[in-house]
């Protein structure tokens, strides 16, 4: 679940924090809170296509610049 998130931000944004019995804490890394990681999360396509098998990729994206994005 977090690395597509990351690789959307294109940095190491998310973190598992603490585990406690069935719960799981998230940490969000604060330095990604600047303009141009955050930013990302707008523009970018969103963070299961990061994780998509290529050939999903290619279905559902249509341009060239998105799809260039997830293959990073």
């Amino acid at each position: 679940m977090l690395k597509p998130l990351n690789a959307k931000f294109g940095e190491a944004c998310f973190a598992v924090g603490a585990v406690t019995g069935d719960a799981v804490a998230v940490v969000f890394d604060k330095r990604c809170m600047e303009a141009p990681i955050m930013s990302r999360m707008e523009t970018n396509p969103p963070a299961g296509f990061y994780a998509a098998p290529r050939g999903r990729q290619k279905d559902v994206l249509r341009d060239p610049k998105l799809l260039e994005k997830v293959s990073i």
